[in-house]
């Protein structure tokens, strides 16, 4: 759960869904 409040945080909700997973992996 901690992905989903560290990209919207970060990155914002524009790209929430395809940098959810880059700057994870």
């Amino acid at each position: 759960m901690n992905t989903l409040a560290i990209i919207p945080a970060r990155g914002g909700s524009k790209g929430v869904k395809g940098k959810n997973i880059k700057p994870l992996a």
